[in-house]
């Protein structure tokens, strides 16, 4: 009986061996860690994915009194009108120690944190209140959020509206649907003239300042060439009083716009506290009443909110507004570096696999290119702002924009310097990608190649490129991925916090490569670390992490596409 135990234990035993030894554990040991890699990353996007799209989604308004008993001294009734943002429960014994007046048999209390909004009239925007100081809690539809321009949020109820060469028009039920199509109305002329406003700024101002700069620039280079003559007949001083005087007469007309504007209307809004504070229509962004809108009206307000996100510059400080600088900034220096990149990294790799001998250099430049894929980021930025901004490129200013100076041109970090940091920073994944590809095309296909009398130029960009196209669009592919998010560098050679105007316009030489940009992932940086209202730019930062996900998605998705589509142009070849 003991021997046939110790049988089956030794069979127990060169069964248990033998499935580790057929490394069936490692399979399920890998599977299990991608499986939990993968639920991470959805998990991870489910997230932003919920947290930026819900900033987008119109929020019902409370109204409320609110006890103030829970906290010491003597207890006020408000009335208050905010959005619940969230709430958590809290120990009641940390509470009391911090002020708060609880009852001893009470072990947890609800706190819900509200949006307020009026910042610059309530003493904060954000705040926590008792869940049981809350009384009277409803949603009526008389509440209005009134987006503005500058000042954020507001939530109120409207006492009167005013539109120029009307009576007042005080809120009532019974013309509510009047006061709509008044605001439509009064908000739509308010669009036009600013719409004429930018339109005066950029095109006509903006204009007549290139010229004027030019002008100034054109006399300061023939100064410093010394052509007397040309100076002399150039009649410097008529062509600014013509300029000056059509730039009055432009300010002039920007003026009588912004009193037009100012003049349209208003509207009294009574907040929280009941006060009485008067909005002018002309810094009104959007106003809806949130509890009565249906469905439908909800989904197209969600897509026009999206839509302002997505085309509007920021402002107050990057907590509001939209993010289209941003994102152009970034699709546009992702496109610069995946131009500047490929020629680069694709001829470093022929060079090495096809012309290069196998000698202690080429082993020494392979070394190197491998080591620079494991150099932090930042040190790439500090190498471009020592090497090609203060040495580089104020070398290219001395030679060819000597006039400009002392404001340096390229001697300063803009979008060109940026471009090039993330190409320098991507490169060495563009030749191991492109060498690894190159290594997999058959020697007996170059060979038949050159026997058939090819030389070997023709066999490097009829055969082998082609072949190695595949590979090359991987390398490209990683490059995007990684240049894409990248915020260390950039702050150090280009990417600012705020630059409304794009680098891409009607002025000669319509890309301004010398131009400072901003970053998708800079502007996240920033929101997250340097906003003063963190909580007002908490739900951006969602949005812009869902938005620059979305991008590199896109950019992938599209560079995967070309990348099998020349696979299977070129599958023949490789048959």
């Amino acid at each position: 009986m003991i021997f046939e135990d110790k049988k089956d234990s030794h069979s127990i035993k060169s069964k248990s061996y033998s499935w580790f030894k057929s490394g069936k554990p490692w399979i399920w040991i890998q599977a299990s860690s991608i499986s939990v890699s993968i639920i991470l990353i959805l998990g991870l996007f489910t997230l932003i994915l919920y947290q930026g799209l819900i900033y987008f989604i119109p929020k019902n308004v409370a109204s409320f009194e609110y006890e103030n008993s829970c906290i010491s001294g003597s207890p006020s009734i408000k009335r208050i009108y905010a959005v619940e943002t969230r709430s958590e429960d809290r120990a009641s014994n940390i509470m009391r120690e911090t002020g708060y007046i609880i009852d001893p048999s009470i072990d947890t209390i609800t706190m819900n944190f509200y949006h307020f909004g009026a910042r610059e009239i309530f003493s904060s925007e954000f705040g926590w209140i008792c869940e049981s100081g809350i009384q009277n809690l409803n949603y009526p539809d008389n509440i209005f959020t009134v987006e503005q321009f500058e000042g954020g949020i507001l939530y109120a109820t409207i006492e009167q509206l005013y539109i120029k060469d009307k009576a007042p028009l005080p809120y009532s039920e019974d013309n509510v649907s009047q006061i709509e199509n008044e605001l439509r109305h009064a908000l739509s002329q308010v669009d036009e003239v600013r719409s004429r406003i930018d339109s005066l700024l950029i095109n006509d101002i903006g204009s007549l300042n290139y010229q004027i700069e030019q002008l100034r620039l054109d006399r300061r280079r023939l100064e410093l060439d010394g052509m007397i003559q040309e100076l002399d007949s150039m009649d410097y001083n008529a062509k600014i009083a013509e300029f000056n005087s059509k730039y009055d007469e432009l300010n002039k007309i920007n003026q009588e716009l912004k009193a037009q504007i100012e003049g349209i209307g208003y509207i009294d809004l009574r907040l929280s506290d009941e006060t009485v504070t008067r909005v002018l229509l002309s810094n009104v962004n959007r106003i809806y009443s949130p509890n009565s809108l249906g469905f439908f009206s909800r989904v197209t307000l969600f897509m026009d909110k999206v839509w302002e996100f997505l085309s509007e510059p920021p402002r107050e400080s990057n907590t509001a507004g939209g993010i289209f600088p941003a994102l152009f900034g970034t699709v546009l220096m992702v496109f610069i570096m995946t131009i500047m990149v490929t020629p680069l990294g694709v001829i470093t790799a022929i060079y090495i696999h096809e012309y290069s001998k196998s000698n202690i250099i080429t082993r020494i430049i392979r070394i190197a290119i491998n080591n620079l894929a494991g150099i932090p980021s930042v040190v790439y930025g500090i190498f471009s702002l020592g090497f090609f901004i203060y040495y580089f490129g104020s070398r290219i200013d001395e030679i060819f924009y000597k006039e400009y100076l002392p404001t340096p041109v390229f001697g300063t970090p803009g979008l060109l310097w940026a471009s090039l940091t993330l190409a320098l920073l991507t490169i060495p994944v563009v030749v191991v990608a492109t060498e690894e590809g190159l290594a997999r095309i058959p020697r007996s296909l170059k060979e038949a190649s050159l026997a058939l009398g090819a030389n070997k130029a023709e066999t490097l960009f009829k055969i082998i490129l082609p072949m190695a196209t595949p590979s090359i669009m991987t390398g490209i592919i990683l490059a995007i991925a990684r240049a894409a998010g990248e915020v260390a560098p950039l702050m150090l050679v280009g990417v600012v916090k705020l630059a409304p105007n794009l680098p891409i316009d009607g002025i000669p030489p319509f890309i301004h490569l010398d131009q400072k940009i901003m970053h998708l992932g800079f502007y996240i940086h920033d929101v997250a670390l340097q906003s003063p209202n963190i909580e007002a730019s908490r739900p951006l930062i969602y949005a812009a992490s869902l938005l620059l996900l979305l991008i590199i998605m896109i950019l992938n998705f599209t560079a995967v596409k070309v990348r099998n589509h020349l696979r299977e142009k070129y599958k023949s070849l490789e048959a």
